[in-house]
């Protein structure tokens, strides 16, 4: 059955002092609530799913030889090493509106001795299901240090899935370098190595706002954010002003060159319906001018 550390009654957490270590045939999972002082270790001959949940915690880091699937949302210390195993690593994270980004990793991943979140060795295979980043890109090695994704050992067997983008302080005109997102201890960068060489794929890069999707653009593992068409769209534009709060951030030039929205004039002062002679009004404060039949149109987008 399960390996459960949970709660004892309904106010006390299980504790381990020392080691998990699991050998032979596990049918079950390893599930934590609580805190396990030791670290876990699977050589475990089938698959096994390992939770660490809100609020758990692992001192001395998770292990693998075997089969596994980390789904973290507590704390492992002293971080993870794979070591010869097939791994898969899922980080969660959350929208938090105290966070100073807007959002937090509800997973918190320390660094073994190495420097390093996770060690891929021994012809391991390790995949990252899902991570969460709290920019597009690193420009420097110590920004990387304190803020990528640290790994170490073979890195053409460390594959990146979903990348979850926090788009903030984003810039429509800028071009980023998702490379930079993977990093080694000493703040390199390392995402053009992983996934088999093959770099960081922008296809699995994910704005958490919704209102950016990205695309390759300029040199290997370069990228820039194009507005989501299907996000400027009535009641779901509506739901992204709120849950975002980031329109304020899109470059106006942008939108020109992206939106495919027309200009819209309200029609002539003289019309009798009030709501027609307010926009107009409007218009006439905020436009350069009013010929209708010209190419050009000025507009205001309001927020």
């Amino acid at each position: 059955g399960n390996i459960r550390l949970g709660t004892i009654g309904s106010k006390t957490a299980g504790k381990v002092e020392g080691d998990i270590i699991v050998k032979g045939t596990l049918n079950g999972n390893i599930d934590s609530s609580g805190t396990i002082g030791g670290k876990i270790q699977n050589e475990a001959k089938n698959a096994i799913t390992i939770y660490n949940r809100p609020g758990a915690s692992i001192t001395n880091g998770i292990e693998n030889k075997g089969t596994a699937t980390i789904r973290n949302q507590g704390k492992i210390h002293q971080g993870i090493i794979n070591d010869g195993g097939t791994l898969t690593v899922i980080n969660d994270f959350r929208r938090d509106e105290n966070a100073a980004d807007g959002y937090r990793a509800v997973g918190e991943i320390g660094k073994t001795a190495s420097g390093v979140h996770i060690e891929n060795k021994g012809g391991g295979k390790l995949h990252i299901n899902a991570w969460y980043f709290n920019k597009e890109d690193y420009a420097t090695a110590e920004e990387r240090k304190a803020n990528a994704l640290l790994v170490s050992g073979d890195y053409t067997n460390i594959s990146i899935g979903d990348s979850f983008i926090n788009t903030k302080g984003l810039d429509v005109d800028k071009t980023y370098n998702s490379y930079s997102l993977i990093a080694d201890k000493d703040g390199n960068a390392v995402g053009d190595k992983v996934n088999n060489g093959q770099g960081i794929d922008v296809n699995k890069l994910h704005s958490v706002s919704g209102i950016y999707s990205f695309e390759n653009f300029g040199g290997a593992g370069q990228y820039r954010a194009n507005i989501n068409r299907d996000e400027l769209s009535g009641r779901t534009l509506a739901q992204s002003i709120i849950y975002s709060q980031r329109v304020r951030n899109v470059n106006l030039s942008r939108i020109l060159r992206e939106a495919t929205t027309q200009v819209f004039v309200s029609g002539k002062e003289s019309e009798v319906n009030a709501n027609g002679k307010s926009l107009s009004q409007l218009e006439q404060l905020h436009t350069n001018h009013r010929d209708e039949n010209t190419k050009n149109h000025t507009f205001v987008i309001p927020y």
